[in-house]
């Protein structure tokens, strides 16, 4: 079982504050990529985007999962992997995606395998608000040990342009339709799921109601667009174990605060050059445990720079992300280890886009790395990326895209070693096209 009840408990804390920061991140990118006339317009949101879609904030530039500041990067140009909301074409997107991976501790080796079966809707229109819905089922086991499954939360979001398209409104609903009641027999399984550099799809088990409300105003300069805006999230709560008795466990109602988020970005494209930046501050409010404080992660600002060169038909992209926190603040009788408690996070990778047949076909590699430092600058937590894949549009309404992932590094400041793959496949098929 779990060495220390309390540990696990506030690792899960601080991992699932980092599960929702994409939305105003995505939805800069989003107005964007609406304001640049320039940009060349895609027939799809790709995988990466669909994976980001309420899964997790939590995670890489690589493989099923992303990271916070993998929504300023995809295969392609990051704006035009984004579709326009206007667009009145209904888009269905579903998948399967596999990951295993391989934890050695000092004494033992454990094997944990996820899958993921997402499902994105988007397209639809209700008086001129553009509606998105994803809802991922999922399976995890732990080797040899336990077992879950069942429906990650249902997300909701409606969007809406405004100022001749300069500007968006949005808002959208995480509903827990099918939680997972909170078992000690899980707990293992959970803790693995929480570690970030792991990056599973669907890293927490249980969440609660929440509510993002969201607007963002972006405007073209000639060759350079440029993009703020904000959003606040109202978390629910929902119960969880903080503390095991024998085979027992205690039960209460966790109720993380809510969560306020600033961005800006900008978006430059001369020639064969394409540059895009993102700043991001985010602040988060105070948790509390059966009434009583308990959590305040460290309030964190990222910066994140892409840059494309087309160099046809290859086009070579290179990204750079790096994140600072606050100090965690926390009562004094709860141990709260440095995994994923982190003080640095930095991302970098590189990838190349190769299409072929008039882009029918278009192949795509892409390797990235991630490391969590703390306090002392030392890295606790840091994994390396590499991804092979491609999509191939079988008609012009309907795209296949795969993708196989490799994983390696470690955890626990280097005393324990991780390695995995992953593999995923996505349909996309838009109706009325």
């Amino acid at each position: 079982m779990v060495g220390n009840p309390k540990i696990f408990f506030m690792k899960s804390i601080v991992m699932g504050r980092e599960t929702k920061l994409l939305g105003c991140i995505l939805w800069l990118l989003l107005m964007a990529a609406n304001s640049e006339a320039q940009i060349e317009s895609s027939s799809f949101i790709s995988s990466e985007k669909l994976s980001q879609f309420g899964i997790r904030n939590s995670q890489s530039t690589i493989g099923p999962i992303r990271n916070p500041q993998s929504a300023i990067h995809n295969w392609t140009n990051p704006q035009s992997a984004i579709r326009n909301p206007q667009l009145e074409a209904i888009s269905v997107f579903a998948g399967a995606q596999f990951l295993s991976r391989t934890i050695e501790y000092e004494h033992r080796e454990e094997k944990v395998h996820q899958w993921v079966f997402p499902l994105f809707v988007t397209g639809a229109e209700i008086k001129s608000w553009n509606i998105q819905v994803h809802q991922p089922a999922f399976s995890a086991q732990l080797k040899g040990d336990s077992r879950v499954s069942g429906l990650a939360n249902t997300r909701i979001r409606a969007s809406r342009f405004f100022l001749d398209d300069a500007a968006i409104v949005y808002g959208g609903l995480s509903l827990p339709l099918a939680g997972l009641e909170p078992e000690v027999d899980i707990l293992d399984l959970e803790d693995i799921l929480n570690t970030e550099v792991l990056q599973f799809p669907v890293s927490k088990l249980t969440e609660g109601f929440d509510l993002d409300l969201g607007v963002a105003w972006a405007k073209t300069f000639k060759t350079i667009s440029v993009s703020i805006g904000g959003e606040y999230q109202v978390k629910g709560s929902y119960d969880r174990i903080y503390q095991v008795m024998g085979d027992e466990g205690m039960v209460g109602e966790y109720d993380p605060g809510n969560e306020l988020s600033v961005a800006a970005g900008f978006n430059f494209r001369r020639g064969i050059t394409s540059l895009q930046g993102k700043i991001l501050y985010l602040r988060y409010g105070d948790d509390t445990l059966k009434g009583e404080y308990t959590f305040t992660s460290g309030h964190e600002l990222s910066v994140s720079l892409s840059a494309a060169f087309r160099f046809r038909p290859v086009t070579l992209i290179i990204f750079a992300g790096d994140t600072i926190k606050d100090e965690d603040s926390f009562p004094q009788d709860i141990d709260i280890p440095t995994r994923n408690s982190f003080k640095n996070r930095f991302n970098i990778g590189s990838g190349l886009i190769y299409p072929l047949l008039d882009e029918a076909i278009i192949l795509k590699a892409e390797t990235s790395m991630k490391s969590l430092s703390d306090a002392d600058g030392e890295i606790t937590d840091k994994a390396v990326n590499f991804s092979v894949g491609g999509q191939v549009s079988l008609r012009r309404n309907l795209v296949l895209e795969a993708r196989v992932d490799l994983l390696n590094g470690y955890i626990d400041t280097g005393e324990t070693d991780i390695s995995g793959f992953g593999l995923s496949l996505i349909v996309h098929y838009e109706f009325g096209t």
